[in-house]
């Protein structure tokens, strides 16, 4: 900050006002500080670097490498729609499912008896596999980055919890047919996948969603018998959400009619049809793909033995690195009724 008395003569009333308040707040104050407090006053403005370099600029924001919009979303969707097990040592989590009883029966007295029956109990389970994500800095590293202010440990601990967050979606949607938990009844238990997995169901389009060689109407009616596989097929009641790839997304923007504008977009009406929650895009989804899903726990989510939680190694020398440890206990499900309906479609 400069200060001239020729400059401020030039200046009118108001801004000659201004500029002693500036002198009486800030110049005066520092003239009569220590050197010590003057320095700290720079490194107040310059927070990063040393005074050597103050008459830098520093910024406080790290720049992040750029993600595609919609990253991670179906993974937010089956968190929040998901369930809580009782503690990290579950390796396993298991649900029942009940068939249906057989019709009563009708008579005009009441004297030919009814029927016994009893429901039957199957189960469904998911395995429950524990992510871990470390980060290291060694501790004169970190220390110099103390010394200047720098808090080093923001971006750090923020790209560990992406990277993190990636590897989980990466099983969510992939699967690994290797971590599977066998018990000594013969049962075995594992996820292949949102993609692969058996209990999610698949339909193969018959349309290209993608191509502007395909009209509106057409994509209109396969997205349609798409929703009926799930709705009609399968009778799954209650609203689904709609996972598409960014180029579908692109392609539901388009005026559903160029002769009538009243219609919105393409998105604007497959919106309007029954069961239809939300159409969103994630970018784990690419080309002509699309999932179809109930995202509760009477459908298809996440069973989380161990929250997203972070822990710091004990350094045993002065010179040991620092190592900070994220771990998540975390499976997922796509629950089947007993007679096999489903409560998710991967479309392709």
């Amino acid at each position: 900050m400069f200060f001239s008395k020729e400059h401020i003569k030039t200046l009118d009333s108001a801004s000659q006002r201004a500029m002693n308040q500036q002198w009486k707040q800030f110049y005066q104050p520092r003239r009569q500080a220590t050197a010590a407090d003057f320095e700290k006053s720079l490194l107040q403005v310059n927070a990063g670097v040393s005074p050597a370099q103050a008459y830098q600029e520093f910024d406080s924001r790290t720049m992040l490498e750029a993600v595609p919009a919609g990253e991670h979303e179906t993974w937010r969707r089956m968190v929040s729609g998901g369930s809580v097990i009782n503690g990290i040592g579950r390796l396993v989590s298991t649900s029942p499912r009940t068939n249906e009883l057989e019709r009563g029966t009708v008579s005009l007295f009441g004297n030919t008896g009814a029927n016994l029956d009893n429901i039957q109990t199957t189960y469904q389970s998911t395995v429950i596999p524990l992510f871990e994500k470390a980060v290291t800095q060694q501790w004169r590293e970190f220390a110099a980055t103390q010394q200047d202010g720098y808090d080093v440990l923001v971006p750090l601990m923020r790209e560990q919890e992406r990277s993190m967050i990636a590897t989980v979606n990466d099983y969510l949607w992939a699967g690994d047919a290797s971590i599977t938990f066998n018990d000594s009844l013969g049962n075995s238990a594992t996820w292949l996948g949102l993609r692969n997995d058996p209990t999610v169901g698949t339909y193969s389009l018959t349309v290209d969603m993608t191509s502007n060689a395909v009209t509106t109407e057409q994509k209109y009616n396969e997205f349609k018998v798409a929703r009926d596989v799930l709705r009609v097929s399968n009778l799954l009641s209650g609203d689904v959400s709609v996972a598409v790839s960014r180029e579908i997304m692109s392609a539901f923007e388009t005026p559903y009619s160029t002769a009538d504008a009243t219609y919105g977009m393409l998105k604007d009406m497959l919106l309007k049809l029954s069961g239809i929650g939300e159409i969103y895009e994630d970018p784990e989804l690419s080309g002509n793909q699309m999932l179809f899903a109930k995202f509760s726990q009477d459908g298809t989510h996440a069973v989380t033995g161990l929250g997203l939680s972070s822990f710091k190694a004990q350094r045993q020398d002065i010179d040991s690195p620092h190592i900070w440890r994220k771990m998540l206990a975390q499976g997922f499900i796509s629950k089947n009724t007993a007679a096999g309906r489903k409560t998710a479609l991967y479309c392709s």
